[in-house]
């Protein structure tokens, strides 16, 4: 774990669990298909996140100058990618806090020609279909604080990673990456010969579930196919 976040935040948001259930209705975020969401469910977990986050900023770590980088792991269809941006909204509504980056470890899925040159298409999205150290060494330069920072990215309906990179130009505050396999514990040799551990470059790991009918629904709803009528 990284030994602090610099300052971040104003301080002065109200993270109750009643305070953030009343600002998460005004929340942007829906689910599948543009769905609301039941954010009862959500207040408490992300209550508990800000004050995390407000306490990075109260512990006297202002000069550490890397950001705090917080995994979001879970199944498919648990609403990962939806929590993630929740979080985000949270940052900047409640705490004050603008440099967000949001990013999706879809993108370090090796590139479709690749996964069947090495026999993985079947494995796409088991761990072994990942460029761990792509993925580390993304995250060892943003926590180093270094910038302009590039990360691929993953397009759902190519079902590929696309040609052109995302950038980071700034060193963000916080950070959120998720992903089903961020709870990897994973160590990989960099191309400078240095050895990197996944848990050391995360600040905080957090884990989605949800009922098996509730993924299960959300998946249907994540590829907009019905299901089959049973007789």
């Amino acid at each position: 774990m990284n030994p602090g976040a610099r300052r971040i935040g104003n301080g002065v948001g109200d993270v109750s669990p009643d305070a953030v259930l009343a600002s998460l209705r005004r929340c942007d975020v829906t689910g599948p298909d543009r769905q609301p969401l039941t954010w009862e469910t959500y207040a408490p977990l992300v209550s508990w996140w800000l004050a995390y986050l407000q306490n990075q900023g109260d512990v006297g770590l202002s000069q550490q100058s890397s950001p705090c980088v917080v995994a979001v792991a879970g199944s498919v269809a648990v609403g990962k990618t939806m929590f993630a941006r929740m979080l985000a909204w949270c940052c900047r509504h409640i705490l004050g806090i603008d440099a967000v980056a949001c990013i999706h470890s879809d993108g370090f899925l090796y590139p479709n020609a690749v996964l069947e040159s090495r026999g993985l298409s079947c494995r796409k999205g088991f761990p072994e279909s990942y460029d761990w150290c792509a993925l580390m060494l993304v995250l060892d330069h943003i926590q180093s604080g270094q910038a302009p920072v590039t990360y691929p990215v993953y397009d759902h309906v190519a079902y590929d990673v696309l040609d052109t990179p995302a950038q980071l130009e700034t060193v963000p505050d916080v950070v959120l990456i998720e992903g089903v396999n961020m709870l990897q514990q994973r160590s990989e040799v960099m191309p400078d010969g240095r050895t990197l551990s996944l848990g050391d470059l995360l600040d905080l790991r957090l884990y989605l579930d949800a009922p098996l009918d509730a993924i299960r629904d959300g998946y249907l709803s994540l590829i907009h196919i019905s299901e089959p009528t049973r007789p």
